[in-house]
């Protein structure tokens, strides 16, 4: 009588977690659907990112600031033409995987001296990525005309860029700026672009660069804690046959 009753008990409790389980199932898989094609969820950064231009080796866009107190260089002169120059920052580090960057506003910070009160300078910047297959894909640029420090005076400006969509970046793709000069004036007078500098630390503040991480279902919260308790109240009631 005693076994019959056990077998009772077990045979109910089975039951039950049965039905625990296909609810479990039946909530990860109406989890499933909800995501409708989305893939993934964004992981959030409270702060922008800064990117600064650094000389090393070579030219390189890092999150590690200036630790030189004389900054790099770049001085253009006319001959006697307008003169100009693109040089590109890249940094050496690829994206692991996939990464975006929200809509926000794009600041690049700057110096810049001219020996000449006609010295007019104009400067653009343009910030994206180089993809695996190396190739370069624009993600915001602007330019500030008609740059006119004091003469022989370094001088901070900035281009600020607002508004911008959200950006997906490529896995295995490199962050690069790059910064065009241009100027005209008098002929044996110059301008100069300061970067790297413990003082001129010529920079790109972007929003918060975040690493996009897998989605998990909310429904399969439960299927673990089903499986776990079908463990152990088998085990509790589980009869012995002699």
């Amino acid at each position: 009588m005693e076994c019959e009753e056990l077998l009772k008990k077990s045979m109910l409790m089975a039951s039950m977690l049965i039905l625990a389980l296909l609810a479990a199932s039946t909530s990860v898989s109406q989890a499933a659907n909800n995501v409708l094609s989305i893939a993934f969820i964004q992981a959030e950064k409270g702060n922008d990112d800064v990117l600064y231009l650094r000389r090393y080796e070579y030219n390189n866009l890092t999150a590690e600031g200036p630790n030189e107190t004389i900054a790099a260089s770049i001085t253009l002169k006319p001959k006697p033409k307008n003169a100009s120059i693109t040089i590109r920052w890249v940094n050496e580090t690829a994206v692991p995987g996939g990464q975006y960057i929200p809509g926000g506003t794009y600041n690049f910070t700057f110096w810049i001296s001219r020996s000449h009160k006609d010295i007019i300078v104009n400067v653009t910047f343009k910030f994206g990525y180089i993809n695996a297959n190396g190739q370069s894909v624009d993600i915001v640029s602007g330019t500030l005309t008609n740059i006119a420090p004091e003469e022989n005076t370094i001088t901070e400006y900035y281009i600020v860029v607002p508004s911008q969509s959200m950006v997906t970046i490529d896995p295995g793709s490199r962050l690069f700026i790059d910064i065009t000069i241009n100027l005209s004036g008098p002929s044996g007078q110059n301008a100069t672009f300061y970067y790297d500098g413990v003082n001129q630390p010529t920079r790109i503040e972007t929003p918060p660069i975040s690493q996009v991480v897998p989605e998990f279902p909310f429904g399969a919260v439960f299927l673990l804690p089903a499986l776990l308790s079908a463990y152990f109240i088998l085990k509790r009631y589980a009869v012995k046959w002699v």
